[in-house]
């Protein structure tokens, strides 16, 4: 079988530069700090940011689909075997759980046993195994064994193989059950990765990790932070009063992932992350600040090529110790859903036809476990109206606006133009 296309290429060609856009809000990514001055560029700057910043490829391929159903993405599952199996252990391991024989993928007389982790090789590598499962008609084995290894991926996309391989036996109910399960809530496990910010002692703080999955050990680091930087001082207060530019956060989160991750602190945090990859495990930072002229700081805007906060595999959080345990949060069933969308005519318009569309796809997987209301020309009467109800997520497509510091969503009046409502307005 021959390679395909590059993924990036595809998504070039096929995707417009609105539809691209909305891929990266889809991934979290900002679409206009992304390298590349052209949809070429911007498209291969995104494949590759989202296999460097928690290996996010079976989402990028699914979210693909979503767009483009027509397109065949089958083709690019050895992208998934690059990603989640790049070392020769792993590589080995899922080659011996179909019971194939690994000394026969060879690329340029490096076997799997001793090739190296240069990007080139490795997928190579992925793409043999990928025409020799398809070769022997075992395609669906293959994708099996990669759900096995890596349950928490997204492989929706390859799911049918299973049934296509001749060797493979048709999924029982239960099975099918079991897949299902695993494709609607991939949820991700986590360990604690705790730092503490101690109170000031002299001209400096000290960081510490108190906690981490490896069990690691390291003594404080001092570190200095200046509050009487004035222009430190006036980023701050842009983002409080949300008037502030996307490189005035990324400014203020490079500083503040400076004082939080000096090099010991790094070290440690880089080792437990890999870690916690290896085992298909996120890496929750957990930040205690014990110093009140610090702990008033936007820490969430903590930045390191992107914003920590943001990230599936390791979101930064707050921490307050507590003498006693939280108890745990039970979600509802089912859950209910309520998308309110307004898109008034003196407004620009909006892709929210798209957005409804991707909701529903998102959610169609979990049946009757949600109850989905949608709103269309959503004004305040029929909001609040909705509302009564109680439902467990609200989601407003729209426009939004703040004046005089108070921020407001954009509903339609009867006549579809705007009518701001405020927060408070929505509690009555």
């Amino acid at each position: 079988m021959p390679k395909p296309i590059g993924l990036n290429n595809l998504i070039a060609q096929r995707f417009s530069i609105e539809e691209l856009t909305n891929l990266c809000i889809d991934l979290d990514v900002d679409y206009e700090n992304l390298g590349g001055g052209t949809k070429q560029g911007k498209a291969r700057e995104l494949v590759g940011y989202v296999k460097r910043n928690g290996q996010r490829t079976d989402e990028l391929i699914y979210l693909v689909s979503q767009y483009h159903p027509d397109l065949d993405l089958q083709p690019y599952l050895y992208l998934l075997i690059a990603d989640y199996f790049g070392t020769a252990d792993n590589m080995k391991s899922l080659c011996e759980s179909m019971r194939s024989d690994c000394r026969e993928l060879l690329v340029t007389g490096l076997g799997i046993n001793d090739y190296t982790s240069i990007d080139h090789y490795i997928t190579d590598q992925a793409v043999i195994l990928q025409d020799k499962m398809k070769e022997e008609g075992r395609l669906g084995k293959l994708v099996l064994a990669i759900r096995e290894a890596k349950p928490r991926l997204n492989l929706q996309v390859f799911e049918n193989l299973i049934s296509q391989d001749s060797n493979t036996s048709s999924p029982t109910d239960a099975q099918k059950s079991d897949t299902k399960e695993s494709i609607i809530a991939p949820l991700m496990r986590y360990e604690n990765f705790d730092i503490r910010v101690g109170r000031k002692s002299g001209d400096s703080y000290p960081v510490e990790v108190t906690r981490n999955p490896n069990g690691n050990e390291m003594y404080p680091v001092d570190q200095p932070f200046d509050l009487d930087d004035y222009d430190f001082a006036d980023l701050v207060s842009y983002l409080e009063a949300l008037v502030a530019k996307g490189s005035d956060a990324v400014a203020v989160g490079k500083k503040m992932h400076d004082f939080l991750f000096p090099s010991a602190v790094e070290k440690i945090f880089f080792a437990n992350r890999q870690s916690m990859r290896d085992q298909n495990k996120g890496l929750r930072i957990r930040l205690r600040v014990d110093a009140p002229e610090l702990s008033a700081l936007p820490w969430e805007y903590c930045y390191a090529d992107e914003f920590l906060a943001l990230k599936r595999d390791t979101p930064l959080v707050r921490y307050i110790p507590q003498p006693f345990a939280g108890q745990e949060l039970d979600a509802p069933d089912p859950m209910k859903v309520l998308v309110a969308i307004a898109a008034p005519k003196d407004q620009a318009p909006l892709s929210v036809k798209q957005e409804e569309s991707r909701i529903r796809k998102t959610l169609a997987f979990l049946g009757d476990r949600v109850q989905l209301t949608v709103i269309a020309n959503a004004t305040a009467s029929k909001l609040q109206g909705a509302l009564a109800a109680r439902p467990h997520i609200l989601h407003f497509i729209g426009h939004g606006t703040v004046e005089n510091g108070r921020s407001s969503i954009i509903l339609e009046d009867d006549t579809h133009k705007s009518a701001p409502l405020d927060a408070d307005q929505m509690m009555y």
